[in-house]
């Protein structure tokens, strides 16, 4: 029997229907800019659903792969089956999370980089924000997203840091392969 304290109980029904609902108005509002009204068919939008996309993987994955087993709800299941280091799905679904998290970042800085366009070269803005050129910056962002997260892939053991207050920082690693 799996025994879940209360206040560990508290915080999942709080924090599941939270992230339940910030991620449904998510999906609204990129569904309400990819019918392409106008004026929403502009680079800072195209740019603005990759974040969004990246943000809703990053988040539900942490959510039900970091967040579910602190508080002691199904913990046996994601010791021995999830969250192992050996574990082939391991591996796999933090580099998820962690590509999402890098896509959603790099965007952020695109959009950045688009309003100061917009601010410094207002006459120029449009074409230097052309679609072509938007989906390529989307590509590359993708692109960049995978390469910064692809050495988390083939890695053969986990570089973790943590804090003590007694002694500081500690550092280890733990090893796949052991």
């Amino acid at each position: 029997m799996v025994s879940v304290s209360v206040e560990a109980f508290i915080k999942i029904c709080v924090e599941l229907p939270v992230l339940t609902f910030a991620v449904s108005l998510l999906i609204c509002l990129v569904c309400q800019l990819i019918r392409k009204k106008e004026g929403f068919d502009t680079g800072f939008f195209r740019v603005f659903v990759v974040c969004v996309v990246g943000d809703c993987v990053c988040n539900y994955i942490l959510c039900f792969v970091c967040h579910l087993p602190n508080t002691g709800a199904f913990s046996e299941f994601f010791n021995q089956q999830l969250l192992s280091p050996s574990t082939f799905l391991c591996t796999y679904i933090h580099a998820i999370a962690g590509f999402g998290s890098r896509v959603s970042f790099i965007g952020q800085m695109v959009i950045a980089a688009n309003r100061f366009t917009a601010i410094y070269f207002p006459l120029k803005h449009q074409e230097i924000w052309k679609p072509q050129r938007t989906n390529l910056i989307i590509c590359l962002n993708l692109f960049a997203g995978f390469l910064l997260q692809s050495p988390s892939i083939f890695t053969t053991g986990y570089y973790v840091a943590g804090y003590n207050c007694a002694y500081g920082m500690a550092f280890g690693t733990i090893n796949v392969n052991e």
